[in-house]
C-alpha cells in the first residue's frame, strides 16, 4: 500500500506500551532500507530487548502517527538533551514527520540538542543540517560499529 502525496497532519504523543513492536520493527526494517550494504552485528531480538530495557526506561519516547499508522518514532535522553533515535518509516519520509519531531524535541529542550547519525547517511546529515543541526566530532557506533558524526544544535542567540 503506498502513501498518499499528501497526508493527514501527523499526531506526536507520547510512547504507550503495545507501541513497543511496531517501533521495534520499525526501526530495525528502516536501518536495513536505509543501509542495505551494511551487515549489522544484531539481530531483530536484540534491538527490540535495547528498546525495552534500556533505551525506553531512559529516554523519552514520541511517536508520530497518521490515521492511527505509527509513522515514525523519536527517543530523547531529557537530562543530556541528546535525541537518541529518530526513525520516519520509508513510506512516510519526506512528508515533514521527521522536521516535527526536531520542532517538537527543540521545544522540549530550547537550550540545545545533540544527536548523532551515521557519517555514511548523507541524506539524515543533509536533513539535520537543513533543521539547524552543526556537524561536530566524529567517533564510532558502539551499537552497530560504523563510524558516526556528532550533531549539536543551539538556539539563535
Amino acid at each position: 500500500m503506498g502513501i498518499p502525496k499528501t497526508l493527514t497532519q501527523p499526531l506526536i504523543r507520547a510512547y504507550q506500551d503495545a507501541d513497543l513492536d511496531a517501533i521495534a520493527q520499525l526501526w530495525y526494517n528502516t536501518w536495513h532500507e536505509t543501509f542495505p550494504n551494511l551487515q549489522h552485528p544484531h539481530p531483530y531480538p536484540e534491538w527490540r530487548e535495547l528498546l525495552l530495557t534500556k533505551l525506553i526506561p531512559q529516554g523519552s519516547t514520541w511517536i508520530a502517527e497518521v490515521e492511527q499508522q505509527i509513522a515514525g518514532f523519536m527517543l530523547i535522553f531529557p537530562e543530556k538533551s541528546y535525541i537518541d533515535q529518530l526513525f520516519v518509516d520509508r513510506r512516510y519520509q519526506s512528508h515533514g514527520i521527521g522536521a516535527q519531531f526536531l520542532d517538537h524535541a527543540k521545544s522540549l529542550h530550547p537550550q540545545g540538542l545533540r544527536l548523532y547519525t551515521l557519517r555514511e547517511n548523507t541524506r539524515a546529515r543533509v536533513f539535520y543540517e537543513r533543521n539547524g543541526f552543526i556537524a561536530s566530532e566524529l567517533s564510532v557506533n558502539t551499537f552497530n560499529g560504523q563510524p558516526n558524526v556528532e550533531y549539536i544544535w543551539k538556539p539563535r542567540q
